[in-house]
C-alpha cells in the first residue's frame, strides 16, 4: 500500500513538472531598476612619493618638523563634475601628523587648507593635475607618514585614493 502511495504521488509531481510554466512570469512595468554603478574617480601619483628629510625642532615648541622639498601632485583622469571644479584632498592620515603652514604651488592660487583642520589641504586640479607641498609636524623626531589624496567626488561618484609615504629621518 506504501508503494502505490509513493507511486501515485510520483505520477502527480510528474505530470505538473509537465505542465510547469517553461520561463518566469514577466515583472511588472513598475519593478525597481538595478542600481547604477558609481563612476570611479581614481587618483594616480605624479610625483613626491618616497621622500625623506630631516625633522628639526619648532622654535617655540616642543613638536618636530619636516619640510618636504617636492610636492605632492596627483592626476585624476575623470570627466569634469557638474558643478564646479574638480579638487583633491591631500590629507596626513598618521597619527599626531598635522601640516605646518608652507608655501604653496603656483603661489597657492590653487591650494587651501581645510578650515578647522590641521592635517588637510585641498587643491584644485590645473593643467590636468594637483598639487600641495607639505611641512609635516609631529611629536617624534623620525618616523613615516603616509598622506593619502582623495579626489573630492559627488554624487553618483567614487573617489578611490593613492597614498605618498613621506619620512622623517
Amino acid at each position: 500500500m506504501t508503494r502505490l502511495a509513493l507511486a501515485a504521488l510520483a505520477a502527480v509531481l510528474a505530470a505538473r513538472a509537465a505542465h510547469a510554466a517553461p520561463h518566469a512570469p514577466p515583472k511588472p512595468a513598475h519593478a525597481a531598476q538595478p542600481a547604477r554603478a558609481a563612476q570611479l574617480v581614481r587618483a594616480v601619483i605624479v610625483s613626491g612619493d618616497g621622500q625623506s628629510a630631516h625633522a628639526y625642532v619648532t622654535p617655540g615648541r616642543k613638536r618636530y618638523q619636516t619640510e618636504i622639498s617636492n610636492a605632492l601632485v596627483v592626476r585624476v583622469p575623470a570627466p569634469a563634475p557638474r558643478k564646479g571644479d574638480r579638487r583633491v584632498r591631500f590629507t596626513c592620515i598618521t597619527s599626531g601628523c598635522t601640516f605646518a603652514p608652507t608655501d604653496q604651488p603656483d603661489d597657492g592660487v590653487y591650494v587651501e587648507r581645510v578650515d578647522g583642520v590641521d592635517n588637510a589641504y585641498v587643491a584644485k586640479i590645473h593643467k590636468g593635475v594637483a598639487a600641495a607641498r607639505v611641512t609635516i609636524e609631529s611629536p617624534a623626531a623620525t618616523g613615516a607618514y603616509t598622506v593619502r589624496a582623495d579626489p573630492v567626488v559627488q554624487k553618483g561618484e567614487r573617489a578611490q585614493p593613492v597614498s605618498f609615504t613621506l619620512t622623517a629621518r
